[in-house]
């Protein structure tokens, strides 16, 4: 019979992902909540990233030698992201943003789903790469690893957000769908493991 003991680190260390991505989510929804534009600046960012992104892959960028040497799925996970926040920033930009004092309420609220699914399924594989490969508190995760919890994280928010027919604002029905999603996927995520 399996020792529960031996299954207690196992399960701090996913309840510190589940807690820290909760965290994050907030974070992201009041961000989203809280910026009514995304100015042009954040788009440049972006492309002048891209660009240097993919000039890397055909010649060293001085100061950037590190970024010619990535592996397939590393340059596949940079680009996801660079991806997902540009679809991200279109999408905060698309929508009619009304004040509701401190933060503002999207005018629409299909737009506004899809951006929380970009904003949810960028967040997961962020944050775990964060507890892993700069705070150490997790084992290295792989970039394909990476891809897949992107992919999930998709998948999951986006199913959950077609199915909510709930307010946009940020509440406790808003928070609970989030923390029902991120255990659900963090579960079978570390059931896959």
């Amino acid at each position: 019979m399996p020792d529960p003991e031996s299954h207690r680190p196992q399960f701090r260390l996913l309840n510190l992902r589940i807690a820290t991505i909760l965290a994050a989510v907030l974070v992201a929804l009041l961000a989203v909540h809280w910026v009514e534009r995304l100015e042009a600046w954040y788009f440049l960012l972006v492309a002048v990233a891209a660009v240097i992104f993919a000039a890397s892959s055909r010649t060293e960028v001085p100061g950037l030698r590190g970024l010619s040497r990535l592996e397939h799925t590393d340059r596949l996970v940079v680009w996801i992201v660079l991806a997902a926040l540009g679809v991200i920033g279109y999408l905060q930009n698309l929508i009619t943003w009304v004040p509701d004092g401190r933060f503002f309420r999207p005018s629409d609220i299909s737009i506004w789903k899809a951006e929380l699914v970009m904003v949810m399924a960028l967040t997961g594989p962020f944050v775990h790469w964060w507890l892993s490969r700069i705070l150490k508190l997790l084992p290295p995760v792989t970039s394909r690893r990476l891809a897949e919890e992107f992919a999930l994280y998709v998948n999951f928010s986006g199913i959950a957000m077609v199915l909510w027919t709930g307010d946009a604002g940020i509440s406790l029905s808003s928070l609970a769908a989030a923390t029902v999603l991120i255990v659900l996927a963090e579960l079978t995520l570390h059931a896959s493991q």
